[in-house]
């Protein structure tokens, strides 16, 4: 722990650390240095994917126009349009002056205007960009009804800006400084303070503090890099208060955007509402009733089917609810809080009654403290909500009672939730995102897909299901002719499999979204078709994170690009789509090689998402190699059914970037030398001979830069479908 002292520009002093001394601070932020070093390596080692990491504005007025430009990310070189996911929202690559000798203006790539229409509505909204290597990855912009964009840092103790209730105040964060607004409050008032950071993909941990005139602190409240950050200030005195926000850890910059709304609890904004980010485990969710249960002292008798919205108004709040069921009846409940990013940890028991009158008494039958818990180590499903399928073993009226566990006071006193009851029902959700192409399944960050000619992608889809474990047949509709891809099983003793998404050789460039769907099918039994919900990384691991930070998003995107080929394709051999083995035995799956300039070295195929008891070893393919066979063993033990897996392909390829940007600079060099050939231009000779040289040097680095090089790339496909039978 380190005690702080704040200066009058704002910035943070700090005295001495109780548990670190300064060396040890200073190799902690060598360490992270070097894993940030590392971690850009790491990238640079794929094929060119756009990534989009901060943006110049994240906070939109509706009916406004205002500049807006990439702040920070990778591959983004050439950046010369937005996609906002509302057509209101559009922008226009802003154009520089032109270069001497040319009336052609030069595009000032990723830099934009962005017009926001009067209808488009108060709400989060999101923006990818798009360059040389594709479409990125999606950021979140929030559109107000009123935005104040400040451009001087509020970072003055004496003289902080004031707030204006319902305005939205945004900027970024500077490392080791406080933001300072100042509030005039109102005696008896209640004011509700908003900090929009997790809504809007900040890395932003905030600490929002009221300070009074006389230096004494009213109000402290803690963040996490989870949700935004909402408290309730009630005002004892009419005087103006200081409003202090910073980051838990003293960050700042690109990435450490905020947004501070201040709005009266007796007027509350309605749009606020529905800017939330949503977690992966979030697809379970519901909506919430709009009104608020009344909170009771004795138990509320609820019929089936059951919803209502609730609190936890204190951190010894017991809610009570009675269930009157009959012997055999099976119900599905779950509460619904910490999947819309409640502070909370919610445990549920069910009792049921022993005697009657006077003499009865409570016994407990069931514990429940979380739901789902489905990971793969990037993406988690887990949730605290309970979750539970009942079946009542007598004719009786049931007693629930909801506890929430988390009752710390530093992120909220009061949380919302939801309590649902209905007639038990099988059923499926499907969550689906890109992942990272990495041979360590752990390592992930937020990219675009960018597809070339015969290149794949990997798309996971999860299945989160309730009641029956019945096998579900993963597809993408409507995919267009240019991109391949095949069907995909999760079996019934899986939660997840992987799609694998081929671009062919004739492409255009195009942005095309993808629509997955699956259907669970038992016998002749088929479901109707359950639409995945996609998600998206928003921030690696690393630093004060120890896993990636997820969420919910608008849609799922390939982008193709047709400049650009993959020097190799692993692909399965005519006849080898779907092979049928029985349990103990082995087959061998034929597979085919194709392989172009900068293609030729060996590839070492490494088994994805295999079934149980079930091996493949990594198989080299010597770089000569244009047909291989690779043997799959089948053990006793496996569990008859369909599934689906893939090879990974690890190998140097090589290839050359950026051409055209070589080429535009060469047309350039050849249209000042003819400049200078003309018998009218003699009088600009010493001029021209200046910027031809300059060209020159330009168009000599240039060659360099766009040599192919080699990178490591991790290939994926070919995706096979094991029919195992007993």
């Amino acid at each position: 722990m380190t005690c702080h002292d704040s200066l009058a520009d704002g910035s943070v002093k700090r005295r001495a650390p109780l548990r670190c001394d300064l060396p040890t601070r200073l190799i902690q932020l060598t360490v992270l240095a070097l894993f940030a070093c590392l971690a850009c390596q790491r990238a640079t080692a794929q094929l060119p994917a756009f990534e989009l990491r901060g943006v110049s504005q994240c906070f939109l007025a509706a009916g406004s126009e205002s500049d807006f430009s990439i702040t920070q990310g990778t591959h983004n070189s050439l950046a010369d349009r937005l996609l906002f996911s509302d057509p209101g929202i559009v922008a226009q690559l802003k154009q520089g002056a032109a270069r001497a000798f040319d009336n052609a203006a030069q595009p000032s790539w990723g830099q934009f205007k962005v017009k926001v229409a009067p209808e488009v509505k108060p709400g989060r909204y999101e923006v990818r960009a798009g360059g040389r290597f594709g479409l990125s990855n999606p950021r979140a912009v929030i559109v107000a009804p009123q935005v104040h964009a400040l451009t001087t840092p509020p970072h003055d103790i004496n003289n902080p800006p004031s707030l204006a209730i319902d305005t939205v105040h945004c900027r970024q964060t500077a490392a080791a400084k406080r933001e300072r607004y100042r509030l005039q409050a109102e005696a008896g008032k209640t004011y509700r303070l908003a900090v929009f950071c997790s809504s809007i993909d900040s890395e932003l941990i905030p600490v929002i503090e009221v300070v009074s005139q006389q230096g004494n602190t009213l109000l402290r409240k803690f963040g996490n890099d989870r949700s935004d950050l909402t408290v309730d200030f009630s005002a004892i005195a009419s005087e103006p208060v200081t409003v202090c926000l910073y980051d838990a850890l003293y960050r700042g910059g690109p990435t450490y955007h905020y947004g501070l709304l201040v709005e009266d609890t007796t007027q509350p904004l309605e749009w606020t509402d529905h800017v939330q980010a949503f977690p992966p485990s979030a697809i379970s969710r519901v909506d919430l009733p709009s009104e608020l249960t009344a909170e009771i002292s004795d138990a509320t008798t609820l019929t089936i089917p059951a919803a209502i919205r609730a609190r936890f108004d204190h951190s010894r709040d017991r809610d009570q609810y009675l269930l009157k069921l009959s012997q055999g009846q099976a119900i599905d409940m779950h509460v619904l809080s910490d999947r819309i990013n409640q502070p909370t940890n919610v445990r549920m028991l069910i009792e049921q009654p022993q005697g009657e009158g006077d003499g009865q008494t409570w016994k407990r039958i069931a514990t429940v403290e979380n739901g789902q818990n489905v990971t793969d180590s990037v993406i988690r499903l887990q949730t605290r909500d309970p979750i539970h399928r009942f079946t009542a073993p007598a004719e009786a009226t049931y007693r629930i009672t909801l506890i929430d566990l988390d009752n710390g006071q530093s992120l909220s006193s009061v949380q919302d939730y939801g309590f649902f009851a209905a007639p038990a029902s099988d059923r499926f959700q499907l969550l689906a995102y890109h992942t990272y192409p990495h041979k360590d399944a752990k390592t992930s960050r937020p990219h675009g897909c960018c597809l070339r000619k015969h290149e794949s992608c990997v798309v996971r889809v999860f299945a989160l299901r309730t009641g029956k474990n019945e096998p579900i047949k993963i597809t993408v509709d409507n995919l267009p002719d240019s991109l391949t891809c095949t069907e995909t099983w999760i079996a019934s003793n899986q939660n997840q499999a992987d799609l694998i998404i081929t671009a062919k050789e004739d492409i255009d460039a195009a942005t095309i979204p993808l629509n997955i769907v699956g259907q669970s099918i038992n016998g002749d039994s088929t479901s109707p078709l359950v639409a995945a919900k996609p998600a998206v990384v928003q921030w690696p691991s690393g630093g004060s994170r120890t896993s990636p930070t997820t969420r919910l998003t608008d849609q799922l995107i390939v982008q193709t690009q047709p400049l650009d080929t993959m020097p190799v394709q692993v692909t399965l051999a005519p006849g080898q789509e779907k092979l049928q083995i029985q349990k103990g035995k082995p087959v061998n799956v034929k597979l085919q090689i194709k392989r172009a300039e900068g293609g030729k070295n060996n590839i070492v195929l490494r088994a994805r998402n295999l079934p149980a008891d079930t091996k493949a070893g990594d198989l080299t393919i010597p770089g000569d190699k244009t047909e291989i066979e690779w043997k799959i063993e089948v053990g006793g033990k496996a569990v008859p059914g369909t599934y689906s897996f893939w090879g990974q392909g690890e190998t140097k390829v090589k290839l050359g970037v950026h051409p055209e940007v070589h080429t535009a600079e060469v047309q350039y060099l050849e249209h000042l030398k003819a400049l200078r050939a003309k018998e009218e231009t003699k009088d600009q000779h010493a001029e021209l001979d200046k910027q031809i040289a300059a060209t020159t040097k330009r168009v000599e680095d240039l060659q360099k830069q766009t040599q192919p090089k080699d990178y490591t790339v991790y290939l994926a496909g070919p995706a096979i479908t094991l029919e195992i039978t007993p």
